[in-house]
């Protein structure tokens, strides 16, 4: 299993912040050199797809990933939040 984590900051703060879990859903499996490129990055191969989970800096590191697959050829199906992360602000009530 591997797990990415690239270490781009936004460079108009300059400081660091917490890394956000993402899932990618690629079509097909995805080449061992591709996987091997990537540090960091946990791949689970299923019959039609591959889901890539992993942590991204900001939104610089998730872009220059998503060009990276894409770059690769590979087609991206879905690009989202882990539900792993814990969620921001005050729940919401599902009634409403």
């Amino acid at each position: 299993m591997r797990r990415w984590t690239h270490q781009w900051c936004s460079m108009d703060s300059g400081l660091a912040r917490a890394a956000v879990d993402y899932e990618i859903s690629i079509t097909g499996a995805v080449p061992e050199d591709i996987l091997s490129g990537i540090e960091d990055v946990v791949a689970v191969v299923q019959p039609l797809t591959t889901i890539l989970t992993g942590a991204v800096t900001d939104q610089a590191a998730l872009h220059g990933l998503i060009n990276q697959l894409h770059g690769a050829g590979l087609e991206l199906l879905e690009v989202r939040r882990s539900a792993r992360q814990p969620a921001t602000g005050p729940p919401i009530p599902h009634d409403r």
